[in-house]
């Protein structure tokens, strides 16, 4: 091979443009950190009143409604323009989160049904905790919000 016992050099080159160029700065926006938009408790003043039955919570809003079915067993799914999640349900109450974060209902039209019968109707108005600035360009800081509802004895 004729280039071995040569000596090979490389020469690099760097091409730096001549002219100017800006940079636009982009943001970036996150939800990570934001507490769920609701915690949600609906509680009893019977004891035992959500075992063995199907309970329905459901809340309608101007932003959208969701709806969350506990069965006789205990496990819960939710459906509807808001996503739910952390389920649990015992004799005393059922609770869970709703998680949104481009939302903040001004009030909200509770209905709490038990084995198919309405026992709650309630207008509820979140107390809204608000978050840090998330920064220019990022919107509304996040919001929270603990909801109580109470199922009257039967």
């Amino acid at each position: 091979m004729a280039w071995m016992g040569r000596r090979v050099v490389c020469l690099c080159l760097t091409l730096v443009p001549l002219a100017s160029s800006t940079c636009e700065s982009t943001t970036n926006c996150t939800a990570i950190g934001c507490p769920p938009l609701f915690e949600v408790a609906v509680r009893s003043d019977t004891d035992g009143r959500f075992a063995g039955v199907e309970t329905i919570v459901r809340f309608d809003s101007d932003d959208g409604s969701l709806e969350v079915t506990c069965d006789a067993a205990g496990a819960c799914t939710g459906t509807g323009d808001l996503t739910t999640g952390d389920f649990g349900v015992s004799d005393g109450f059922v609770r869970f989160s709703v998680l949104a974060y481009d939302v903040a209902p001004e009030t909200l039209e509770a209905t709490v049904t038990i084995d198919g019968d309405v026992v709650l109707t309630e207008t509820l108005t979140p107390d809204y905790v608000v978050g840090d600035d998330p920064g220019e360009g990022c919107g509304d800081p996040c919001r929270s919000a603990d909801l109580e509802l109470t199922v009257p004895a039967p």
